[in-house]
């Protein structure tokens, strides 16, 4: 059990409470999890700026790079472009599009 509950089953793996708590301590797990808890407060900030941002950049790709540059483009490629082009990593930065005509889903 971990923390209470059942184990989990990763790829068919048991994997334990001690299993996870000695992976936790490396680094590059460490590091990993600073990265994902970083996205994710990049996404986070995308997401309480989106109002904003849709005013200024309609129908546009906007992305807010690891470094906190704002970069809005009308297409992916342009905007991996400025990306890599700040010499940042385009996989890392937390990215949408600013849709003014959303489709709606009747289910």
């Amino acid at each position: 059990m971990i923390n209470g509950a059942e184990p989990l089953l990763v790829g068919g793996a048991e994997i334990t409470g001690d299993m996870i708590t000695q992976s936790a301590d490396a680094p590059e797990v460490r590091e990993q999890v600073r990265r994902f808890r970083d996205y994710e407060a990049r996404s986070e900030r995308l997401l309480n700026m989106r109002a904003e941002l849709i005013r200024k950049y309609p129908d546009q790709w906007v992305a807010l790079t690891e470094g906190g540059t704002l970069v809005a483009a009308e297409s992916v490629a342009e905007m991996v472009a400025q990306i890599k082009q700040l010499g940042e990593r385009p996989g890392y930065a937390a990215a949408e599009f600013l849709n003014t005509r959303p489709r709606r889903w009747i289910l």
